[in-house]
């Protein structure tokens, strides 16, 4: 560079140089960072949120009883036993949960366990004959985890089972659960529907015509709820 002419220009095509780069390099860098940054915003979207157990739900591998008990086989030879999710909505949640101890002789059909909401108690039937071996402990500590996680967390009982092939065979699992739970609740129905001379004031439907079951025991008079839920809950143990 002989003048000073010449170092302006030598200088300003360096600059020209750089810029081009910068210009054709810069839309590829932005697509490298953000795709970095985007890898964890789409696994957090992919993490699925356990949803609240609706009435008609019932997951995977669960047997449910004609009285609204439900049943899973341990893999140690044991049944884990535990509340559906109709008798819990009707409570409209649970205040106490009076379970039978651990060594308690039970039959199918009969009385297992009597959960409590306010004024409300509902008699739960053992879906299966045996011995209790193990009460859940949070649930004895805070009753309110059968009403969070009924099917998994809020199970009640674990029971050495008598006569398990009888006892499944009159319950149902997987699409026939779903599918008899629905049944369920169109009887729910009816029955409320036609205690509508004694419930003031009537409770709203749906607008599919169903009815809003959290709480509605609070809702029936104490001679109408003792029969219901002796007909649903407590009878209701054969197909």
């Amino acid at each position: 560079m002989n003048t000073l002419h010449d170092f302006f220009v030598h200088t300003k095509g360096i600059e020209y140089l750089i810029a081009v780069s910068f210009l054709i390099l810069f839309p590829a860098f932005w697509v490298v960072i953000s795709k970095r940054k985007s890898v964890p915003e789409a696994a957090a979207v992919r993490v699925p949120e356990r949803d609240r157990v609706a009435s008609d739900q019932v997951p995977a591998g669960v047997f449910l009883g004609p009285g609204h008990a439900w049943l899973r086989l341990e893999g140690s030879g044991s049944v884990r036993i535990g509340a559906g999710g109709l008798p819990i909505e009707l409570l409209g949640g649970l205040d106490r949960a009076e379970l039978k101890p651990p060594g308690t002789e039970v039959k199918r059909g009969e009385p297992v366990a009597v959960l409590r909401r306010g004024e409300r108690t509902l008699t739960l039937a053992s879906p299966v004959s045996g011995t209790i071996a193990h009460v859940n402990p949070e649930v004895e500590a805070d009753p309110q985890r059968v009403a969070q996680d009924p099917f998994a967390g809020g199970w009640l009982f674990k029971v050495l089972p008598r006569g398990l092939d009888g006892a499944v065979k009159q319950m149902f699992v997987a699409e026939e659960a779903v599918a008899w739970m629905r049944l369920e609740l169109q009887r729910l129905r009816d029955a409320v529907t036609g205690l509508s001379t004694t419930l003031s004031p009537m409770p709203a439907t749906l607008p599919d015509g169903g009815l809003p079951v959290a709480g509605l025991a609070a809702s029936i008079p104490d001679e109408a709820w003792a029969e219901l839920s002796a007909q649903f809950f407590t009878h209701g143990t054969e197909r």
